[in-house]
């Protein structure tokens, strides 16, 4: 993979949806610890999660740098008769404005180092007060899996990981999971994922 960008609209350029239409379990059994309205989706692809929340109600704006995943947000949202808003932007470029999302979501966001120690620093700055981050993403005991997740162990999610980027934040749930997960074709069967759903209390 030479190009991120390239790979990606490679992936979503199927009429079918790489990742299916329906959200991700763990951010849908966890949606009642929003609180507010505003709600950023990062990395969000084909936009199953932000179609979602934007069906309960919330104020959705997704990020992805993939054109093609973007215009099967903007169709899935059509299909559903939600409206989204769609920006597209590598992480490393874009900006989470502080102190502004009442939820920030990240569901299988794997990023290089670099850009993931960036991303996630203005993941906490950019909640709200009582603003919830809630992610999901694959652990190194996924490279034993053939089902789904990158194979680059430095692009997966560990618990010491967690702990330093997000030490701002109470964590409410954290913990490493094995579990069948069935979303579309890329993520099928057993899985090992780290869950996330953490909580900005104090604001300054």
């Amino acid at each position: 993979m030479n190009n991120p960008v390239d790979f990606w609209d490679d992936r979503f350029a199927s009429s079918d949806y790489a990742y299916g239409k329906e959200p991700n379990d763990f951010l849908k059994a966890n949606t009642h610890y929003i609180t507010g309205e505003k709600i950023l989706c990062l990395a969000e692809g084909e936009g199953r999660n932000a179609v979602y929340l934007a069906k309960l109600g919330y104020e959705v704006t997704l990020v992805d740098f993939s054109s093609a995943a973007l215009s099967k947000a903007k169709a899935l949202a059509q299909e559903q008769q939600v409206e989204i808003t769609i920006v597209q932007s590598d992480l490393s470029q874009y900006q989470i404005a502080e102190n502004s999302w009442d939820a920030i979501i990240m569901i299988f966001a794997h990023l290089p180092p670099a850009i993931r120690r960036q991303v996630h620093s203005q993941c906490v700055s950019g909640l709200s007060d009582n603003g919830v981050l809630i992610i999901e993403g694959y652990t190194p005991l996924q490279l034993n899996n053939n089902t789904g997740g990158p194979k680059d162990e430095s692009l997966l999610y560990t618990q010491p990981m967690f702990i330093n980027d997000f030490s701002a934040l109470s964590f409410i749930i954290f913990h490493e999971v094995e579990r069948e997960i069935s979303e579309g074709v890329y993520h099928c069967g057993k899985s090992n994922t780290l869950q996330l759903v953490a909580l900005n209390r104090d604001h300054n």
